[in-house]
């Protein structure tokens, strides 16, 4: 997909700078979120996680909200193990965003 080609480039060149590209990574996450393209989200994410990148409870947020609209209930639960593991924990919202995301599913 180009447009997560352009985004992990963008990523690359504040790396270089010595810029933290974490914001970035969440705005682009919602971004993707916010014109329903649950694909390129998830393929971002797993793109960030590659490169070792970490993300906030926002960035997180948007790629449980993504597997939810896609109607993928294993997905969910496996990324809140995950965010579990790494000691990061959900909060309300997250979970209104996951309950929001299946009933549009």
């Amino acid at each position: 997909h180009r447009f997560v080609s352009n985004a992990i480039q963008l990523i690359e060149r504040m790396k270089e700078q010595h810029i933290d590209p974490s914001f970035t990574c969440t705005v682009i996450l919602n971004s993707f979120l916010r014109i329903a393209d649950f694909d390129n989200v998830i393929q971002f994410f797993e793109k960030i996680k590659q490169e070792g990148m970490n993300l906030s409870l926002v960035g997180y947020t948007a790629v449980l909200t993504s597997w939810a609209m896609k109607g993928n209930e294993s997905e969910v639960l496996k990324l809140l193990e995950e965010m579990k593991q790494i000691h990061m924990t959900p909060d309300n919202i997250v979970y209104e965003k996951i309950i929001s995301g299946f009933l549009t599913a």
